[in-house]
């Protein structure tokens, strides 16, 4: 079994060997540690197991830590691993989809993952859920307004969480974001309206190596599979 360089160190639980070591894990991984400060708020948002929160939170120890992970699966999991694993540091475990609203939300939930705008290719029952956004989570968590690093990776359910997050934009220094390009072409979802929201938000993007991307190199990306972005003001 194949297990990510930074979370070697952590006998986490886990419900599939894939959890260990997938995608750019070791890569964002990277990012973050340079990222978190000790005075930072770190949001992961799709925290899974805790596969990003647990080394972020052992080896930088920031102000806080917030998870929000949906999937009812991975919730228990995520909740003894970050027991197990977060020393004396603050953490809050969120049970919710991040969405656009507080309050009444249709949740997919997958075997592993779940969505509020992926339409998966198994069956699964939308499930009525309440939903938080990011903005509320800071007004409760942040009142000093502290510098914020975000990981987010939702299932297509980016465009929707970050229009939940329009009032604390000013406090993000930096984020991590998934698109699925690949399944947002077969549902219909314009990569490139979503980016030109982002740009004009205030946000530069940046590939996981930090080199600057412009519009026509992002439309290049929104022809290929999935890829991760850093976003930075």
């Amino acid at each position: 079994m194949i297990i990510n360089k930074h979370i070697q160190p952590y006998k986490m639980e886990y419900l599939t060997e894939n959890d260990l070591d997938n995608g750019n894990m070791t890569v964002i991984i990277d990012r973050l540690l340079e990222e978190v400060g000790s005075d930072d708020i770190f949001i992961d948002i799709g925290a899974y197991i805790g596969c990003m929160s647990v080394p972020a939170i052992a080896q930088k120890k920031p102000y806080l830590t917030i998870c929000v992970e949906p999937n009812t699966r991975a919730f228990p999991i995520l909740e003894r691993n970050l027991k197990t694993f977060s020393g004396t540091a603050r953490y809050e475990l969120i049970n919710a989809p991040a969405s656009d609203i507080d309050g009444g939300v249709l949740f997919q939930q997958a075997e592993n993952t779940g969505s509020l705008t992926r339409s998966y290719d198994e069956v699964y029952p939308k499930i009525a859920r309440v939903g938080v956004t990011i903005d509320r989570v800071m007004e409760i968590h942040n009142p000093e307004h502290k510098k914020v690093v975000i990981k987010m990776d939702v299932e297509m359910s980016e465009p929707r969480v970050w229009k939940g997050m329009k009032k604390c934009l000013k406090d993000i220094k930096f984020v991590i974001i998934e698109f699925f390009f690949q399944e947002w072409r077969k549902q219909n979802m314009d990569a490139m309206e979503f980016y030109d929201e982002i740009i004009r938000d205030g946000f530069i993007f940046f590939t996981l190596r930090n080199e600057p991307i412009d519009r026509e190199q992002f439309i290049t990306y929104a022809e290929g599979f999935n890829d991760d972005f850093i976003l930075r003001r």
